[in-house]
């Protein structure tokens, strides 16, 4: 468990650049391999975060799962990036949300009437193989799939309207490992060479994390 409070950015633009967030997240779990920051004003709740590599699992159905909730009750859900499109570059202007006390979710785009606002993407980085758990010959090139990504959640949808809430951010597995790959090949347009083979295997590990955080 982790308990985050800090000051923020005085101004926060939803754009997916995290530029205002400083040179990095201030925070960061291992398990998930994901840093982030949470910040909010009086009218929204922010979430920024990295994925630094090994994003492949993001591509896919279900993607990012951000709950809001009050404690172990149920609270508001919001999947991002969507599931409208399967395009790894579309898929960022959508997002699914499921509201306190609704059993289904809805699905969105980042322009929608009730205030959520939302942006990111993927990018790749070029590392040595011998760092991404490759071949030891340091010539040869892998590469890291990451995403960076904003949410600004209005206070309005919260199950908490002041003290503390219950964030918990996941990213599920995929078990049919050759249906995954599929997806990202064909659909996702991701190339299977940009990535290191231990990427590919993180599909396999659900990732979690849980987050108390102090609303101002």
């Amino acid at each position: 468990m982790v308990y985050a409070q800090t000051s923020g950015p005085e101004n926060v633009i939803i754009d997916g650049k995290l530029t205002e967030w400083g040179p990095s997240l201030k925070h960061y779990d291992k398990a998930a391999v994901l840093e982030y920051d949470l910040h909010n004003d009086q009218d929204f709740l922010y979430i920024a975060f990295k994925r630094p590599k090994f994003a492949w699992n993001i591509a896919l159905p279900k993607r990012m799962i951000f709950e809001i909730s009050d404690g172990d009750k149920p609270g508001v859900q919001i999947v991002y990036p969507g599931h409208y499109s399967n395009n790894k570059d579309e898929m960022w202007n959508h997002l699914e949300i499921k509201k306190s006390g609704s059993n289904t979710f809805d699905t969105l785009t980042v322009y929608n009437d009730d205030g959520i606002q939302a942006a990111g993407g993927f990018w790749i980085k070029a590392v040595p193989a011998k760092e991404a758990g490759g071949a030891p010959d340091e010539s040869e090139t892998a590469y890291y799939v990451g995403a960076d990504g904003e949410l600004a959640i209005p206070r309005k949808l919260l199950p908490v309207k002041s003290g503390t809430c219950t964030i918990r951010i996941s990213i599920p597995s995929e078990k049919e490992f050759a249906n995954a790959l599929n997806v990202l090949v064909l659909e996702a347009h991701f190339d299977p060479q940009k990535g290191s083979g231990y990427g590919l295997e993180a599909l396999l590990k659900e990732s979690k994390l849980s987050v108390t955080y102090l609303l101002k």
